[in-house]
């Protein structure tokens, strides 16, 4: 005989995609990269970067892979290319370091299908392909007017904003704010 216990599903099991959460940061003028660096010096964003995206997958387009030069270190690396040849994930270094390449955003997508969470960083073009997708952001605005050849294509006015704090360093300001889509939307 079945225990009610037995016949319950933790939520996550129902779910057949990862929880999609776009980490970016971009300044006044909403760019996000000049020449494939950034524009600006942020150590406090980089390592709420890194405190929020170590030891989970993160999606990235083969621009922000070559502007970064390496694999991110203790993250499921998952790179988007048409050019680049398709690389099966890889096995996990010492630190849980993994790297794979997929031609399409589903074939990507279906890779990370297992992943409790997805973090979708970059750059452009992904950002614009995954904002359909997006369960969450979480962004940092930097008070800086640096101009730039790659924006934040989204506009995160139809989501729901549910964290905000403000941070100075180094005489520049920035503010992390943390979205949500709407229940029905």
């Amino acid at each position: 005989m079945e225990t009610d216990r037995a016949r319950i599903r933790h939520p996550l099991e129902e779910r057949l995609t990862p929880r999609t959460v776009i980490i970016a940061a971009f300044n006044r003028r909403r760019v996000i990269g000049a020449g494939g660096k950034l524009p600006w010096s942020a150590p406090a964003d980089l390592r709420r970067f890194r405190d929020i995206t170590s030891r989970h997958a993160v999606l990235m387009g083969r621009g922000t892979f070559a502007s970064i030069g390496s694999p991110l270190r203790t993250r499921r690396n998952i790179i988007l290319s048409r050019t680049l040849p398709a690389v099966p994930r890889t096995v996990p270094d010492a630190d849980g370091t993994t790297i794979e390449i997929h031609a399409s955003l589903e074939a990507a997508m279906e890779a990370a299908s297992a992943e409790a969470v997805l973090y979708i960083i970059g750059g452009e073009s992904v950002f614009r392909q995954t904002a359909e997708r997006a369960d969450e952001l979480l962004l940092t605005r930097v008070e800086d007017d640096s101009d730039g050849d790659a924006v934040f294509p989204m506009d995160e006015a139809s989501l729901e904003r549910w964290f905000e704090r403000t941070a100075e360093e180094r005489g520049a300001g920035m503010t992390f704010t943390s979205y949500r889509r709407r229940a029905g939307g």
